[in-house]
C-alpha cells in the first residue's frame, strides 16, 4: 500500500471515529424534560449560551425563548451561567416551555456574548442534543375468560 493510499485511509477512519463518538455522546430529551448543561471557562466569569436547529433564528435563539435571536455584542439577549470561583458553571434547562419540535438542536456555551455568526476567533463549546417525542403511554387492560 502505498504512503498516500495509508493517509487516505487514516483520514477516512478519524473522520469516521469522529462521526461516531459524535452521536454516542448526543444528548436524547424529550418534551418538558430537563438538560443539563456543564462545563469549565477559565475566560470569563459568564457563559452565554444559545441554541440553533430547525425553524430556529440562523445565528441562534435564547434557550428560553429560541425564536428570539441573539445577538453578538448584547449580552442580555442570551441566556447566560454565572461561573463559579472554581472556574465550573452549570445550567438546567427545562424544554417544556421552549415550544421547540421534535428535531435534532445544539446548544452553544461561549465566554463571550457572540452569535454562530461571530464565533471564527472565539472558543466555544457544543452540546448536540435530539429532541425526541414523548413515549406513548401504554394502557394495560386486564381480560378474563
Amino acid at each position: 500500500m502505498s504512503d498516500r493510499v495509508a493517509i487516505l485511509a487514516g483520514i477516512a477512519l478519524l473522520v469516521a471515529l469522529a462521526a461516531v463518538l459524535m452521536f454516542a455522546f448526543m444528548i436524547v430529551a424529550h418534551p418538558g424534560g430537563g438538560i443539563t448543561f456543564a462545563g469549565t471557562s477559565t475566560g470569563s466569569d459568564t457563559v452565554y449560551l444559545f441554541v440553533t436547529g430547525p425553524n430556529l433564528p440562523p445565528a441562534g435563539g435564547r434557550l428560553e425563548d429560541p425564536d428570539t435571536p441573539v445577538r453578538s455584542g448584547d449580552s442580555k439577549s442570551f441566556t447566560r451561567a454565572a461561573v463559579d470561583d472554581d472556574d465550573c458553571w452549570t445550567y438546567r434547562w427545562r424544554t417544556g416551555m421552549s415550544g421547540l419540535d421534535p428535531g435534532t438542536y445544539i446548544v452553544y456555551a461561549v465566554d463571550a456574548p457572540l452569535d454562530r455568526s461571530d464565533l471564527a476567533d472565539q472558543g466555544y463549546t457544543t452540546f448536540p442534543f435530539t429532541l425526541g417525542t414523548p413515549p406513548a403511554d401504554t394502557l394495560m387492560t386486564e381480560t378474563t375468560t
